[in-house]
């Protein structure tokens, strides 16, 4: 682990130096310390042939400490993402310090440590989160697109105390749900999707910056907007990221229609935790329509020319088919939404003022 910095003040301190210093500060370098049960019963989900590369990854995850496993994470995001930006969002990707924290009151921020250094910060849990809902995603694919849950009450009540646990850092319940997919072609496809909903949620951050954003103000229509450019930023990266990564040089189109779901995909996980628009933030419903009304501009901005002929090779209805997705996804996180809100899982770290006091907004 890093060392503590020594005592001086937070507007002298380096990104990696404030963020070292803050972790210290409100008790986050603690080692991994997940019961060896809990990795157990994960191991037994995943494919086979998968599970000795995954039982060295998480026996060194516990010779490590949380911030060590989280920075290691970040630069596994932020690798296949780098050669799909552009010049200006690569300047701004290779000149900003990314992140994690347990925020659990915001999902990501774009702004500056005390000396100025621009950072980008995920919440702890969102990249959990994500991974979990595209697990759960892919095994209703192998269920022929019945939701396997709604049947079984009690397994769904688990998987939504769990998922609410994750993102509010309380306690887990003792099982591990059961939401995995079967097959190591879908424990794949829920991979590419985990990284396309990752790719949006990195390029909505960036494009803040890009954009010039600053603080939000009490003006709702002006926030608003701000949301909805960087909404926009995050489509174009997170598609473009689809077509290099797999989509394209693959030419697998079953492959490519998961990845480009990402962004939607993304915004129904969010949808899970609140759907009404705050002074900030527009609603996850509004920004899913803003997204599935640009999705054919942001190909053509990407493809030029040649967007009919690869949008045919992959589906000529794909943007039908990504619109009706996104919004059947919706509706079925809004039930499940509903029952998250009768849900107890014990006191909720939801504070984050700590964070947003010591960062220059």
């Amino acid at each position: 682990m890093d060392n503590v910095p020594a005592i001086k003040p937070m507007n002298e301190m380096s990104p990696r130096e404030w963020f070292v210093y803050v972790r210290h500060k409100h008790g986050y370098d603690v080692p991994f310390a997940s019961p060896k049960s809990a990795l157990e019963d994960f191991l037994a989900r995943i494919p086979a042939s998968d599970r000795d590369k995954a039982r060295e990854v998480w026996t060194k995850r516990y010779t490590m400490t949380i911030p060590e496993i989280q920075d290691e994470l970040m630069q596994q995001y932020l690798e296949p993402l780098m050669p799909v930006l552009k010049t200006e969002e690569r300047d701004i990707a290779e000149t900003t310090f990314f992140g994690i924290l347990p925020t659990h009151d915001f999902n990501g921020y774009a702004g500056f440590t005390p000396r100025g250094d621009r950072v980008i910060i995920l919440h702890e849990g969102l990249v959990h989160t994500l991974s979990f809902w595209s697990s759960w995603y892919l095994r209703v694919m192998e269920e022929s697109g019945k939701d396997f849950l709604i049947d079984n009450p009690e397994e769904l009540s688990v998987a939504l105390s769990y998922i609410l646990s994750v993102w509010y850092g309380s306690m887990r319940p003792p099982r591990l749900p059961d939401v995995y997919p079967k097959d190591k072609d879908s424990w794949d496809l829920s991979e590419c999707l985990t990284f396309a909903a990752i790719a949006f949620v990195l390029g909505h951050e960036v494009g803040h910056v890009l954009l010039g954003h600053s603080a939000y103000s009490p003006n709702r229509a002006r926030n608003h907007a701000m949301e909805y450019n960087a909404d926009r930023v995050g489509l174009a990266i997170s598609v473009r990221h689809s077509i290099v990564r797999n989509a394209y040089l693959r030419r697998d189109s079953y492959y490519a229609k998961f990845m480009f779901f990402g962004p939607l995909f993304a915004a129904a996980v969010m949808s899970l935790l609140g759907d009404a628009p705050s002074n900030t933030h527009p609603s996850a419903s509004d920004r899913r329509e803003r997204l599935i009304a640009v999705y054919e501009e942001e190909f053509r901005a990407i493809l030029g020319k040649d967007m009919e002929a690869f949008v045919k090779a992959v589906d000529e209805d794909l943007f039908a088919i990504l619109k009706n997705n996104g919004r059947r996804l919706f509706g079925v996180f809004a039930d499940y939404r509903d029952k998250m809100a009768g849900i107890n899982i014990g006191p909720r770290a939801v504070d984050s003022s700590w964070l947003r006091s010591e960062l220059r907004m």
